[in-house]
């Protein structure tokens, strides 16, 4: 007997006396010794009592059932293996029909945008063969020939002078597996059309996609178009001019009123009436409110008109020029400056450290009285651009207004509180956008604000 088998044999036969029952039938292994062999055995045994029910003796028997038992376990194998394949052919199904369903609306997709994009689309092969055109493109040719799917350019009866061009080009793109975009004039009896297109090779490699778009009207209003905008560009370019020569000329007198009204008011002041002395001051103090908001259009305009004059320097020196022309005003403010290592960038001298003006004037003039000035200016690569970070200790600015305080004119407070003309953000966002780069402020009210702003690396 197999020895893994002996244990439940003997149960089987105990339990059969324990409970009372007259026989017990069991299947199990044995080793053939001959052989060295596993066979089954099918045991069926009986128990026979003397009258007072005790077992006396027990009558077995026993028959090799290892043919049977192979059959079986060789058909249950099958059956489970039926069953993990009708299983996996269940996921299969399941996982074709989402495959086909998610075919179909790409399909419905691709057929729906195909059939409403304004573009000629088509299929192509080597030979000049239109494989596939969609409704836009078969439209425009059917109006004058037979259906041309199918058939080669020379069949459909296309122009050969722009066949004779676009077949080379279609060759190319399949030899090659690089894109090619064009513009092209086709005859058309009902007058020039002009068109640019795009070759695509497809992914099987022997077809293409030239998908071609009607220009004409481009085309036409392209000179009109470029007329208009020469005329606006010196139409702009006067308004310019007469802005600043405006604004130099009215500095002049603007001048002249201030400096005559400051010598009355420091020759005649307690000699005349006292409201004299008073009107004398609103003269003075709009007058010097007037002047700065001409120099701030003067800049604006030189901004705005000024020749590019774009160089090299070592932004470094550019803000130094600017520090010590703020030397006084930072001095009174009792201010400190903390300058980081500062890069080479490729930017118009003049304007850099009109920026760097702006902005750290504006960092000393909104100042909180009770908390010692701090300004850093800094400057960190980002690709092919270095971003400058100059960072103050004032009273910050609240977040509705990041972007408005770059807009001509706009003020957040009063002459009374801070006097000022609203132009020197704008003048800095202009700057900043002419170099291509961009401009932008973080703060907290009582805490302070950073304003960044980005230029071209060397």
């Amino acid at each position: 007997m197999h020895p893994d088998d002996r244990a439940a044999v003997d149960a089987a036969y105990s339990g059969s006396l324990r409970e009372g029952r007259d026989n017990y039938e069991i299947e199990h292994r044995i080793v053939w010794h001959m052989a060295g062999e596993l066979r089954w055995i099918h045991e069926k045994c009986e128990h026979q009592q003397d009258t007072t029910g005790r077992v006396v003796r027990s009558i077995g028997i026993a028959h090799e059932i290892t043919e049977q038992k192979e059959a079986e376990m060789k058909l249950h194998r099958r059956n489970t293996d039926l069953g993990v394949q009708e299983e996996e052919l269940r996921a299969q199904t399941e996982e074709l029909a989402e495959l086909n369903a998610n075919l179909a609306f790409q399909y419905d997709l691709l057929d729906t945008i195909f059939a409403t994009v304004p573009h000629h689309v088509s299929v192509w092969d080597g030979d000049g063969r239109c494989l596939w055109m969609n409704n836009q493109a078969a439209r425009e040719i059917e109006r004058l020939r037979d259906a041309p799917v199918g058939k080669t350019w020379q069949e459909i009866g296309l122009n050969l002078a722009t066949m004779e061009r676009f077949m080379p080009d279609i060759r190319r793109v399949i030899a090659t597996g690089e894109s090619f975009t064009d513009e092209v004039m086709n005859p058309d009896p009902y007058g020039v059309q002009w068109c640019s297109y795009s070759i695509n090779r497809m992914s099987g490699g022997e077809q293409v996609v030239i998908v071609s778009t009607d220009i004409t009207w481009w085309k036409e209003a392209e000179p009109a178009l470029k007329n208009y905008a020469e005329r606006l560009r010196m139409s702009n370019e006067k308004l310019q001019r007469f802005a600043y020569v405006a604004s130099h000329d009215l500095h002049e007198p603007l001048r002249s009123i201030v400096s005559f009204s400051q010598l009355i008011d420091r020759r005649y002041r307690g000699k005349l009436d006292s409201d004299v002395d008073e009107f004398l001051g609103y003269i003075a103090g709009a007058g010097r409110r007037m002047q700065a908001l001409i120099l701030d259009l003067l800049q604006v305009s030189r901004t705005r008109w000024a020749p590019d004059r774009l160089c090299r320097p070592m932004s470094g020196g550019i803000l130094a020029d600017a520090i010590r022309s703020l030397k006084e005003p930072l001095a009174e403010a009792g201010g400190t400056m903390v300058v980081e290592a500062m890069p080479t960038v490729m930017v118009d001298a003049a304007q850099l450290e009109q920026v760097f003006t702006n902005l750290i004037g504006n960092a000393i003039k909104y100042r909180r009285p009770e908390v010692p000035l701090m300004i850093t200016v800094s400057a960190g690569r980002h690709e092919d651009w270095w971003e400058f970070a100059i960072a103050d200790s004032g009273i910050g600015i609240e977040s509705e207004y990041y972007e408005l305080i770059f807009e001509m004119f706009r003020r957040l407070h009063t002459q009374n509180e801070y006097e000022g003309t609203g132009i020197g953000l704008a003048i800095v966002k202009k700057i900043v956008e002419r170099h291509g780069g961009r401009v932008w402020v973080e703060s907290m009210p009582n805490r302070g604000s950073t304003f960044f702003f980005t230029m071209p690396a060397v």
